[in-house]
């Protein structure tokens, strides 16, 4: 996986596009293709009748004028960088129009801002971001857009207990992936493995001291220990290559934590679900992960996941 050679990014309002073409300058292997689409959201009806107003219609088309500019921005800095760029304009339900255009195209990454949600608990990742996470069938970089141009520290999230051979997998990937990045970027690698002990939970095993939990517990670690440097060892990592973070409690709550502690740019981490059914992703893990960090996320999906998006038909 490393490298990419196909990759679309989304022009987003609020973002630098010199910062966000510099990252995707380390993304892209050589010889790449990078395309950059104008997005242009389907209105309402209701909304759209009230476009014959000609103060909103006057509204819009500032809007409109302020979305070609920000396109251009980025268009003018992906030539300055040297990169060839292609581009295309996507018109509708955002998620939709971005799966479709991966379908049609053949894109192996899908670079956009991440966009606030709205509410009493407002999470760093919004709706559009959420359907692409579950449905996206490439990888898909979720960018902090206020993150710097360049990525200082990279953490790697995995699992690699050997319960499940696509989790397993899916872990390798994303540790190699980390590594390349690490590598472009000049970028330190952190990588987080959250291991719990039986009864943890239901039987409050985090403070018991009896020499049966203490044994049941020094084995889990060792367990997970070995697991975790095999892992390692499959992706080709040595210890001076990554700072380890083997923390004991459940991934949802341990991986925004080590992010924090460790003050990550960008997290990776694989979305699993149940393979072979469509769409079917993510899970409680990934979710709960999303909805405590605020900083990048690239997500990657496991092989044989079929997005639930069907192409577009053809035009008429």
């Amino acid at each position: 996986m490393p490298g990419f050679d196909n990759i679309l990014l989304v022009a987003a309002p609020g973002e630098d596009p010199q910062q966000a073409v510099a990252r995707l300058c380390r993304l892209v292997n050589a010889g790449g293709r990078l395309t950059i689409a104008s997005l242009c959201e389907d209105l309402p009806d209701d909304v759209a009748e009230l476009l014959q107003d000609p103060a909103v219609m006057s509204v819009r088309a500032e809007i409109d004028a302020r979305r070609l500019q920000q396109f251009e921005g980025y268009v003018d800095a992906a030539r300055s960088a040297g990169i060839e760029v292609r581009t295309r304009e996507l018109s509708g339900i955002p998620f939709l129009e971005i799966i479709r255009a991966v379908l049609a195209d053949g894109y192996d990454l899908v670079v956009k801002a991440a966009e606030p949600s709205v509410g009493l608990h407002a999470a760093f990742f919004g709706s559009t971001d959420r359907h692409l996470l579950r449905k996206c069938p490439c990888p898909l970089w979720l960018a902090d857009p206020a993150g710097a141009a360049t990525v200082s520290r990279i953490l790697a999230a995995v699992d690699p207990s050997p319960r499940s051979d696509t989790q397993r997998n899916l872990s390798r990937e994303v540790l190699e992936l980390a590594q390349h990045l690490a590598q472009r970027f000049g970028a330190a690698l952190d990588v987080v493995h959250a291991w719990q002990v039986l009864g943890d939970r239901i039987l409050g095993a985090t403070g018991r001291k009896d020499p049966e939990t203490v044994q049941l517990i020094g084995e889990t670690l060792n367990r997970h220990q070995r697991w975790l440097d095999e892992l390692l060892r499959e992706a080709g990592i040595d210890a001076a290559q990554a700072t380890l973070h083997l923390v004991r409690g459940y991934a949802g709550e341990v991986v925004p934590e080590v992010a924090r502690a460790t003050r990550s740019d960008i997290i990776l981490m694989g979305t699993v679900g149940r393979v072979g059914i469509p769409g079917l992703l993510i899970g409680n893990t990934a979710e709960r992960i999303l909805g405590e960090v605020d900083c990048s996320v690239l997500a990657v999906k496991p092989e044989g996941f079929v997005s639930p998006v069907t192409p577009a038909g053809p035009s008429h």
